[in-house]
Protein backbone atom coordinates (compact mmCIF):
# COMPACT_ATOMS: atom_id res chain seq x y z
CA UNK A 1 0.00 0.00 0.00
CA UNK A 2 1.39 3.42 -0.59
CA UNK A 3 0.97 6.23 1.45
CA UNK A 4 1.91 4.90 4.84
CA UNK A 5 3.48 7.82 6.38
CA UNK A 6 0.29 9.44 6.22
CA UNK A 7 -2.64 9.49 8.05
CA UNK A 8 -4.61 10.03 4.70
CA UNK A 9 -3.65 11.42 1.59
CA UNK A 10 -5.86 12.33 -2.17
CA UNK A 11 -6.04 9.41 -4.00
CA UNK A 12 -5.24 9.93 -7.91
CA UNK A 13 -8.70 10.02 -9.74
CA UNK A 14 -9.81 7.40 -12.53
CA UNK A 15 -10.66 9.26 -15.74
CA UNK A 16 -14.19 10.49 -15.33
CA UNK A 17 -14.24 11.13 -11.49
CA UNK A 18 -13.75 14.52 -9.92
CA UNK A 19 -10.77 15.59 -8.77
CA UNK A 20 -10.33 17.72 -5.79
CA UNK A 21 -7.59 19.57 -4.59
CA UNK A 22 -7.60 21.14 -0.78
CA UNK A 23 -4.39 22.83 -1.32
CA UNK A 24 -4.13 24.61 -4.66
CA UNK A 25 -7.88 25.80 -4.50
CA UNK A 26 -8.40 28.71 -3.41
CA UNK A 27 -12.57 28.82 -3.78
CA UNK A 28 -12.47 25.58 -1.50
CA UNK A 29 -13.04 26.45 2.21
CA UNK A 30 -12.34 23.18 4.15
CA UNK A 31 -14.08 22.88 7.48
CA UNK A 32 -13.56 20.15 9.39
CA UNK A 33 -15.51 18.67 12.29
CA UNK A 34 -17.74 15.83 13.64
CA UNK A 35 -14.77 13.29 12.76
CA UNK A 36 -14.48 10.49 14.42
CA UNK A 37 -10.85 8.76 14.90
CA UNK A 38 -10.40 4.76 15.87
CA UNK A 39 -7.46 2.76 16.71
CA UNK A 40 -6.85 -0.66 16.93
CA UNK A 41 -3.54 -1.66 16.88
CA UNK A 42 -1.79 0.54 14.21
CA UNK A 43 -5.20 0.89 12.06
CA UNK A 44 -6.57 4.37 11.73
CA UNK A 45 -9.80 6.14 9.69
CA UNK A 46 -10.62 9.80 9.45
CA UNK A 47 -14.08 11.00 7.96
CA UNK A 48 -13.31 14.96 6.93
CA UNK A 49 -16.39 16.72 5.25
CA UNK A 50 -15.88 19.92 3.14
CA UNK A 51 -17.80 22.48 1.18
CA UNK A 52 -17.17 24.14 -1.42
CA UNK A 53 -17.54 28.28 -0.80
CA UNK A 54 -19.00 28.38 1.90
CA UNK A 55 -18.48 27.56 5.46
CA UNK A 56 -20.25 25.06 7.96
CA UNK A 57 -23.24 24.60 7.61
CA UNK A 58 -23.44 23.72 4.13
CA UNK A 59 -25.57 26.09 2.12
CA UNK A 60 -28.56 24.64 0.23
CA UNK A 61 -27.38 23.75 -3.40
CA UNK A 62 -23.79 23.70 -3.00
CA UNK A 63 -21.58 20.42 -2.77
CA UNK A 64 -20.44 18.70 0.02
CA UNK A 65 -17.11 15.85 -0.11
CA UNK A 66 -16.48 13.14 1.99
CA UNK A 67 -13.05 12.27 2.26
CA UNK A 68 -12.59 8.55 4.13
CA UNK A 69 -9.04 7.69 4.39
CA UNK A 70 -7.32 5.20 6.47
CA UNK A 71 -3.79 4.68 7.66
CA UNK A 72 -1.66 1.21 8.50
CA UNK A 73 1.18 -1.23 9.37
CA UNK A 74 1.24 -2.81 5.92
CA UNK A 75 3.21 -5.60 7.58
CA UNK A 76 0.75 -6.84 9.68
CA UNK A 77 -2.70 -5.19 8.61
CA UNK A 78 -4.71 -4.82 5.12
CA UNK A 79 -7.63 -3.31 4.61
CA UNK A 80 -10.52 -5.54 3.10
CA UNK A 81 -13.59 -3.33 2.73
CA UNK A 82 -14.81 -0.01 2.98
CA UNK A 83 -18.80 1.35 2.84
CA UNK A 84 -20.05 4.40 2.66
CA UNK A 85 -23.43 4.86 4.21
CA UNK A 86 -25.97 7.77 5.98
CA UNK A 87 -28.57 7.60 8.25
CA UNK A 88 -31.40 8.83 5.53
CA UNK A 89 -29.94 7.20 2.51
CA UNK A 90 -28.71 3.86 4.05
CA UNK A 91 -25.74 2.13 2.11
CA UNK A 92 -25.10 4.52 -0.38
CA UNK A 93 -21.32 3.17 -1.84
CA UNK A 94 -18.77 0.24 -1.27
CA UNK A 95 -15.73 -2.10 -2.09
CA UNK A 96 -14.02 -4.82 -1.14
CA UNK A 97 -10.63 -6.72 -1.43
CA UNK A 98 -10.94 -10.56 -1.93
CA UNK A 99 -8.34 -13.00 -1.10
CA UNK A 100 -6.94 -12.45 -4.56
CA UNK A 101 -6.12 -8.85 -3.65
CA UNK A 102 -8.71 -8.27 -6.72
CA UNK A 103 -11.36 -4.97 -6.05
CA UNK A 104 -15.13 -5.11 -6.60
CA UNK A 105 -17.06 -2.01 -6.44
CA UNK A 106 -21.17 -1.61 -5.60
CA UNK A 107 -23.25 0.73 -5.34
CA UNK A 108 -26.02 0.98 -2.66
CA UNK A 109 -29.81 1.67 -2.78
CA UNK A 110 -28.77 4.88 -1.15
CA UNK A 111 -26.34 6.32 -4.18
CA UNK A 112 -27.53 9.34 -6.71
CA UNK A 113 -26.22 9.06 -9.91
CA UNK A 114 -27.11 12.28 -10.68
CA UNK A 115 -25.70 13.79 -8.12
CA UNK A 116 -22.93 11.88 -6.79
CA UNK A 117 -19.31 10.87 -7.95
CA UNK A 118 -16.73 8.60 -6.07
CA UNK A 119 -12.67 8.86 -6.36
CA UNK A 120 -11.33 5.82 -7.79
CA UNK A 121 -10.49 2.69 -5.87
CA UNK A 122 -7.92 0.44 -5.91
CA UNK A 123 -5.19 -1.48 -3.17
CA UNK A 124 -3.14 1.63 -3.86
CA UNK A 125 -5.05 4.33 -2.41
CA UNK A 126 -5.48 5.04 1.15
CA UNK A 127 -8.61 7.28 0.91
CA UNK A 128 -11.67 7.63 -1.04
CA UNK A 129 -13.66 10.71 -1.96
CA UNK A 130 -17.38 10.79 -2.24
CA UNK A 131 -18.80 14.06 -3.67
CA UNK A 132 -22.37 15.41 -3.25
CA UNK A 133 -23.27 18.27 -5.65
CA UNK A 134 -27.18 19.96 -5.42
CA UNK A 135 -27.11 19.44 -1.39
CA UNK A 136 -31.09 19.36 -0.33
CA UNK A 137 -32.90 19.09 2.70
CA UNK A 138 -32.61 15.18 1.95
CA UNK A 139 -28.89 14.85 2.36
CA UNK A 140 -28.98 16.42 5.94
CA UNK A 141 -28.09 13.28 8.34
CA UNK A 142 -24.97 11.48 9.55
CA UNK A 143 -22.98 9.89 7.25
CA UNK A 144 -20.36 6.49 7.88
CA UNK A 145 -17.45 5.87 6.31
CA UNK A 146 -16.66 1.93 7.95
CA UNK A 147 -13.64 0.23 7.35
CA UNK A 148 -12.93 -3.79 7.91
CA UNK A 149 -9.33 -5.01 7.81
CA UNK A 150 -7.11 -8.26 8.54
CA UNK A 151 -4.27 -8.68 10.59
CA UNK A 152 -1.79 -10.84 8.38
CA UNK A 153 -2.64 -14.08 9.54
CA UNK A 154 -6.25 -12.77 8.33
CA UNK A 155 -7.46 -12.90 11.89
CA UNK A 156 -10.81 -10.29 11.13
CA UNK A 157 -10.93 -7.27 13.37
CA UNK A 158 -13.47 -4.94 14.40
CA UNK A 159 -13.95 -2.67 11.87
CA UNK A 160 -12.94 1.05 12.38
CA UNK A 161 -15.54 3.94 11.98
CA UNK A 162 -15.84 7.30 11.04
CA UNK A 163 -18.63 9.46 11.05
CA UNK A 164 -19.25 13.07 9.86
CA UNK A 165 -22.81 15.03 10.01
CA UNK A 166 -24.24 16.93 7.29
CA UNK A 167 -26.48 20.35 8.24
CA UNK A 168 -28.03 22.62 5.90
CA UNK A 169 -28.53 26.45 5.84
CA UNK A 170 -31.71 26.98 3.29
CA UNK A 171 -32.60 30.81 2.33
CA UNK A 172 -36.20 31.91 3.03
CA UNK A 173 -39.22 32.38 0.71
CA UNK A 174 -41.29 35.46 -0.15
CA UNK A 175 -44.44 34.87 2.19
CA UNK A 176 -48.28 35.23 0.92
CA UNK A 177 -50.75 37.45 2.73
CA UNK A 178 -54.14 36.70 2.72
CA UNK A 179 -57.89 37.64 4.47
CA UNK A 180 -59.45 34.49 5.58
CA UNK A 181 -62.39 36.24 7.00
CA UNK A 182 -63.87 39.69 6.01
CA UNK A 183 -63.97 40.41 2.31
CA UNK A 184 -61.34 43.18 1.60
CA UNK A 185 -62.38 43.79 -1.98
CA UNK A 186 -66.34 44.80 -0.70
CA UNK A 187 -64.70 46.04 2.74
CA UNK A 188 -65.65 45.50 5.87
CA UNK A 189 -68.05 47.03 8.70
CA UNK A 190 -66.87 48.79 11.58
CA UNK A 191 -66.49 46.14 14.70
CA UNK A 192 -66.46 43.38 12.23
CA UNK A 193 -62.73 41.30 13.21
CA UNK A 194 -60.90 40.29 10.23
CA UNK A 195 -57.82 37.61 10.37
CA UNK A 196 -54.99 38.30 8.03
CA UNK A 197 -52.94 35.49 7.30
CA UNK A 198 -49.15 34.76 6.38
CA UNK A 199 -47.97 32.42 5.00
CA UNK A 200 -44.05 31.51 4.59
CA UNK A 201 -41.27 29.13 4.59
CA UNK A 202 -38.45 30.69 6.67
CA UNK A 203 -35.91 28.49 5.57
CA UNK A 204 -33.44 26.36 8.08
CA UNK A 205 -35.47 25.22 10.89
CA UNK A 206 -35.42 27.55 14.09
CA UNK A 207 -33.57 30.53 12.19
CA UNK A 208 -36.60 31.81 10.35
CA UNK A 209 -39.46 34.11 11.73
CA UNK A 210 -42.49 36.90 10.59
CA UNK A 211 -43.74 40.20 11.59
CA UNK A 212 -46.41 41.67 11.81
CA UNK A 213 -46.79 45.62 10.58
CA UNK A 214 -49.80 47.77 10.23
CA UNK A 215 -49.94 50.84 8.66
CA UNK A 216 -52.30 53.42 9.44
CA UNK A 217 -52.60 56.84 7.55
CA UNK A 218 -49.22 55.33 5.91
CA UNK A 219 -47.41 55.49 9.65
CA UNK A 220 -45.78 52.16 10.38
CA UNK A 221 -46.76 50.28 13.48
CA UNK A 222 -45.35 46.88 14.87
CA UNK A 223 -47.22 43.89 16.23
CA UNK A 224 -45.47 42.33 19.16
CA UNK A 225 -44.96 38.77 19.19
CA UNK A 226 -46.55 38.01 22.08
CA UNK A 227 -49.86 40.13 21.40
CA UNK A 228 -53.07 38.29 21.68
CA UNK A 229 -54.46 38.67 18.34
CA UNK A 230 -51.69 36.91 17.10
CA UNK A 231 -51.65 32.83 16.74
CA UNK A 232 -48.66 31.26 14.94
CA UNK A 233 -47.76 27.61 14.03
CA UNK A 234 -44.89 25.98 12.32
CA UNK A 235 -44.39 23.06 10.47
CA UNK A 236 -41.73 21.03 8.41
CA UNK A 237 -43.37 20.69 5.01
CA UNK A 238 -42.16 17.53 3.46
CA UNK A 239 -40.50 18.39 0.93
CA UNK A 240 -38.09 20.36 3.17
CA UNK A 241 -38.02 18.93 5.90
CA UNK A 242 -35.17 20.57 7.00
CA UNK A 243 -36.99 24.28 6.98
CA UNK A 244 -39.59 25.60 8.93
CA UNK A 245 -43.18 26.51 7.52
CA UNK A 246 -44.76 29.23 9.41
CA UNK A 247 -48.32 30.16 9.17
CA UNK A 248 -49.68 33.11 11.55
CA UNK A 249 -52.97 34.97 11.89
CA UNK A 250 -53.53 38.55 12.78
CA UNK A 251 -57.18 39.00 14.07
CA UNK A 252 -58.17 42.71 14.45
CA UNK A 253 -61.60 44.25 15.44
CA UNK A 254 -61.97 47.35 13.15
CA UNK A 255 -62.57 50.69 13.97
CA UNK A 256 -62.75 53.69 12.06
CA UNK A 257 -59.88 54.92 12.44
CA UNK A 258 -58.40 51.68 10.82
CA UNK A 259 -59.61 53.44 7.51
CA UNK A 260 -56.97 53.12 4.88
CA UNK A 261 -55.79 50.07 6.84
CA UNK A 262 -52.78 48.34 4.86
CA UNK A 263 -51.23 45.41 6.96
CA UNK A 264 -47.83 43.61 5.86
CA UNK A 265 -45.79 40.22 6.85
CA UNK A 266 -41.96 40.50 6.72
CA UNK A 267 -39.69 37.32 7.28
CA UNK A 268 -36.61 37.05 8.57
CA UNK A 269 -33.89 34.51 9.05
CA UNK A 270 -30.93 34.62 11.23
CA UNK A 271 -28.56 33.38 8.22
CA UNK A 272 -29.46 35.56 5.86
CA UNK A 273 -32.02 38.38 6.31
CA UNK A 274 -31.96 39.13 9.92
CA UNK A 275 -34.35 40.90 11.73
CA UNK A 276 -32.60 43.80 12.41
CA UNK A 277 -32.13 44.73 8.89
CA UNK A 278 -35.81 44.44 8.12
CA UNK A 279 -36.87 47.59 6.12
CA UNK A 280 -39.86 50.00 6.92
CA UNK A 281 -41.61 49.51 3.97
CA UNK A 282 -42.87 45.81 2.73
CA UNK A 283 -41.91 47.55 -1.34
CA UNK A 284 -38.08 47.49 0.11
CA UNK A 285 -37.52 43.65 0.27
CA UNK A 286 -39.05 40.95 -1.64
CA UNK A 287 -39.38 39.14 2.06
CA UNK A 288 -42.62 40.33 2.26
CA UNK A 289 -46.29 40.67 1.36
CA UNK A 290 -49.28 43.14 2.38
CA UNK A 291 -52.67 43.47 2.22
CA UNK A 292 -55.00 45.93 0.00
CA UNK A 293 -56.07 48.89 1.21
CA UNK A 294 -58.88 48.04 3.80
CA UNK A 295 -61.81 50.35 3.62
CA UNK A 296 -64.14 50.28 6.54
CA UNK A 297 -67.57 51.23 6.58
CA UNK A 298 -69.93 52.84 9.51
CA UNK A 299 -73.08 54.84 9.03
CA UNK A 300 -73.46 58.53 10.08
CA UNK A 301 -74.50 59.18 13.73
CA UNK A 302 -75.80 62.13 15.42
CA UNK A 303 -73.00 62.23 18.10
CA UNK A 304 -70.77 63.22 14.63
CA UNK A 305 -72.62 65.73 13.26
CA UNK A 306 -72.20 68.85 14.08
CA UNK A 307 -73.64 72.35 13.16
CA UNK A 308 -72.60 75.62 13.83
CA UNK A 309 -72.91 79.05 12.13
CA UNK A 310 -70.58 82.14 12.28
CA UNK A 311 -70.72 85.14 12.91
CA UNK A 312 -72.68 84.72 16.25
CA UNK A 313 -74.21 87.89 16.43
CA UNK A 314 -76.70 87.70 13.11
CA UNK A 315 -78.79 91.50 11.96
CA UNK A 316 -80.67 92.62 9.44
CA UNK A 317 -79.00 92.96 5.81
CA UNK A 318 -75.83 91.12 7.07
CA UNK A 319 -74.99 87.78 5.99
CA UNK A 320 -74.45 84.14 7.70
CA UNK A 321 -72.92 80.82 7.04
CA UNK A 322 -74.14 78.01 8.61
CA UNK A 323 -71.59 74.87 8.34
CA UNK A 324 -72.51 70.95 8.47
CA UNK A 325 -70.37 68.13 9.29
CA UNK A 326 -70.56 64.30 9.29
CA UNK A 327 -68.41 61.69 9.49
CA UNK A 328 -69.37 58.01 8.04
CA UNK A 329 -68.12 56.08 5.01
CA UNK A 330 -68.86 56.18 2.23
CA UNK A 331 -69.13 59.48 2.81
CA UNK A 332 -72.80 61.32 3.04
CA UNK A 333 -75.12 63.33 1.26
CA UNK A 334 -75.59 66.79 3.05
CA UNK A 335 -79.18 68.35 2.67
CA UNK A 336 -80.00 71.82 4.34
CA UNK A 337 -83.42 72.09 4.96
CA UNK A 338 -85.78 75.12 6.46
CA UNK A 339 -89.30 73.83 6.71
CA UNK A 340 -90.10 71.52 3.79
CA UNK A 341 -87.89 73.90 1.75
CA UNK A 342 -84.73 71.54 0.37
CA UNK A 343 -82.25 74.88 0.42
CA UNK A 344 -79.00 73.06 -0.71
CA UNK A 345 -77.97 69.18 -1.48
CA UNK A 346 -74.44 67.93 -2.23
CA UNK A 347 -73.12 64.10 -2.23
CA UNK A 348 -70.53 62.35 -0.92
CA UNK A 349 -69.24 65.31 1.17
CA UNK A 350 -67.51 65.49 4.50
CA UNK A 351 -69.16 68.62 5.33
CA UNK A 352 -71.64 71.34 3.71
CA UNK A 353 -71.96 75.17 4.16
CA UNK A 354 -75.36 77.41 3.47
CA UNK A 355 -74.54 81.35 2.93
CA UNK A 356 -77.32 83.41 3.79
CA UNK A 357 -77.20 87.19 2.37
CA UNK A 358 -79.01 90.21 2.61
CA UNK A 359 -80.82 88.48 5.74
CA UNK A 360 -84.21 89.70 7.29
CA UNK A 361 -85.71 89.66 10.21
CA UNK A 362 -89.19 87.80 9.11
CA UNK A 363 -87.43 86.30 5.98
CA UNK A 364 -84.45 84.15 7.30
CA UNK A 365 -85.26 84.14 11.09
CA UNK A 366 -85.88 80.32 12.14
CA UNK A 367 -85.04 76.49 12.19
CA UNK A 368 -82.26 74.87 9.96
CA UNK A 369 -82.18 71.55 9.16
CA UNK A 370 -78.96 69.69 8.17
CA UNK A 371 -79.69 65.96 7.15
CA UNK A 372 -77.16 63.68 6.47
CA UNK A 373 -77.60 60.32 5.01
CA UNK A 374 -75.43 57.22 3.88
CA UNK A 375 -75.46 53.68 3.39
CA UNK A 376 -72.60 51.57 4.56
CA UNK A 377 -72.98 47.95 2.63
CA UNK A 378 -76.84 48.50 1.67
CA UNK A 379 -77.64 49.63 5.35
CA UNK A 380 -79.19 53.14 4.73
CA UNK A 381 -78.66 55.74 8.28
CA UNK A 382 -79.84 59.07 8.60
CA UNK A 383 -79.54 61.39 11.06
CA UNK A 384 -80.40 65.34 11.53
CA UNK A 385 -79.43 68.55 13.53
CA UNK A 386 -81.13 71.76 13.97
CA UNK A 387 -79.57 75.17 14.33
CA UNK A 388 -81.63 78.03 15.35
CA UNK A 389 -81.28 81.09 13.06
CA UNK A 390 -82.31 84.38 15.15
CA UNK A 391 -82.07 87.72 13.34
CA UNK A 392 -81.93 90.89 15.30
CA UNK A 393 -83.69 94.21 13.67
CA UNK A 394 -80.97 96.54 14.86
CA UNK A 395 -77.36 96.16 14.76
CA UNK A 396 -75.75 96.75 18.37
CA UNK A 397 -74.47 100.36 18.89
CA UNK A 398 -70.62 101.23 17.96
CA UNK A 399 -68.29 100.20 20.48
CA UNK A 400 -65.78 103.32 19.40
CA UNK A 401 -67.26 107.15 20.57
CA UNK A 402 -68.61 108.94 17.84
CA UNK A 403 -66.40 111.80 16.22
CA UNK A 404 -67.30 114.87 14.92
CA UNK A 405 -67.11 115.65 11.23
CA UNK A 406 -67.32 118.58 9.50
CA UNK A 407 -68.17 117.11 6.25
CA UNK A 408 -71.50 117.90 4.74
CA UNK A 409 -73.96 114.75 4.16
CA UNK A 410 -74.08 114.04 0.76
CA UNK A 411 -76.63 115.77 -1.72
CA UNK A 412 -77.50 111.65 -3.50
CA UNK A 413 -77.27 108.79 -1.02
CA UNK A 414 -78.30 105.58 -1.48
CA UNK A 415 -80.27 103.36 -0.02
CA UNK A 416 -81.21 99.41 -0.52
CA UNK A 417 -84.39 98.13 -0.51
CA UNK A 418 -84.87 94.39 0.90
CA UNK A 419 -88.64 93.14 -0.21
CA UNK A 420 -90.42 90.74 1.21
CA UNK A 421 -89.62 86.69 0.98
CA UNK A 422 -86.04 87.02 3.15
CA UNK A 423 -82.87 87.69 2.16
CA UNK A 424 -80.89 86.01 -0.80
CA UNK A 425 -79.12 82.89 -0.24
CA UNK A 426 -76.22 81.00 -1.72
CA UNK A 427 -73.97 77.81 -0.93
CA UNK A 428 -70.66 76.38 -1.47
Amino acid sequence: MHCRQAPMCTPTPAQGDQKVSRSNNPDLLSVMFAIAVRITHAFESTLILTYNNTAYPAVQGSTAYFDCGWSFNSDLEYPTSLTFSSSNRGQIYSYSIGNAFQTETSQGDGFDPDRMVTSGVSTSVSNVLLTLSGLECADEGVYKCVVSYNLEDNTVQTPVESEATLTLKVQPSAPAISAISGDLNQGVLENEEVTFRCTANVGSRNKGRVHWRIYRKDVPQDILSTDSRLSTSKDQPAQQPCTDLITSNLTLKMTRNDQNLVAACFVSNDDFAPASSLPQACEDTILCDQTQTVYVYYPVSESTLTVTHDPQDIYHGGSVTLTCRAEGYPEPSIVWMKGNETLHEEKSVKSSKLVLTNLTVDGDSGEYVCVATNDPQGAIASVNKTINISVSSTPPPPTDPPTTSTTSAPVNSKTKKVTGGGGSKSCF
